[in-house]
Order: structure tokens, then C-alpha cells, then sequence
């Protein structure tokens, strides 16, 4: 059975805290992601999600020059471990409606999982995530 650690992305995005929300969204930008995680010395703190940055700035109008990651950040986020299957994976992700999900060893961040490297490897694990977040939608 495929591990997470066989797929995930080494070569990831990530914020300190004290990065501004501006940061936060060119870093998006950049690596074409819709989260990005926020670490604090080598340890995973949680993410910022885009609708996070959206809700922010259309809810409170503050700069978001001025506004820090630590103040947006999801800690509750799901999380897998490189050493975990695929398929637990991908249940994880259907379970949550998420596309994209940390992978995190001791309290570090070790890299991210994309639903398009699920997709290479298993459609059928792919599907199950989209098929979950349709159902959700209706």
C-alpha cells in the first residue's frame, strides 16, 4: 500500500507567524495553493486557508499589511503522518472537504499532500475525496 511519504511535496510553501496576511497571499500565489502552513522554528503551528484572508479583510476592513499569520492561523487543521497510508489519507480528506492536507512528523512540518499526487497514483482514492466534497455541497 502507497505511503504518504512516497507522494507528499518536500518542496513546500510556509509562513513564520509574524508574516503579514499580504505575505500569506503571495505565498498562495506563488505555489498555486489555497493554505499555506505557518511554522515557528521548524514546528507546525497550523494553517492560514484562503477564505480565512478573504473573510479577514471583508469582515473587519483592517490592512492586511498590518495583520500577521498568528492571527489567522487553524490549528485544528487535519493532519497525516508521512508514514500513513494513502487510503487513510484520502478518508481523511473526503471526511473534511479538503484538497490539500499537512504532513507533519514530531511536531514538524515535513511536507504537503496535494489531491492531484493522490490523483497520479489512485484515481480511486482521488474520486472518493471529490465524490465526498460533492455530496457535501447538495
Amino acid at each position: 500500500m502507497t505511503k504518504v511519504q512516497e507522494i507528499m511535496h518536500c518542496d513546500f510553501a510556509h509562513v513564520p507567524p509574524w508574516a503579514s496576511v499580504v505575505e500569506v497571499a503571495c505565498k498562495m500565489a506563488d505555489f498555486d495553493i489555497n493554505l499555506v502552513p505557518v511554522c515557528d522554528n521548524g514546528k507546525f503551528k497550523g494553517v492560514v486557508k484562503e477564505r480565512d484572508i478573504t473573510a479577514f479583510i471583508a469582515a473587519t476592513g483592517d490592512n492586511p499589511t498590518k495583520e500577521h499569520a498568528v492571527s489567522l492561523v487553524d490549528n485544528s487543521y487535519p493532519m497525516v503522518s508521512p508514514g500513513d497510508s494513502l487510503f487513510d489519507a484520502a478518508r481523511l480528506m473526503a471526511d473534511h472537504g479538503i484538497h490539500i492536507i499537512p504532513v507533519t512528523q514530531n511536531g514538524r512540518l515535513m511536507g504537503l499532500l496535494k489531491l492531484e499526487d493522490m490523483a497520479r497514483v489512485s484515481l480511486v482514492y482521488a474520486a472518493k475525496v471529490l465524490l465526498r466534497a460533492v455530496k457535501g455541497r447538495v
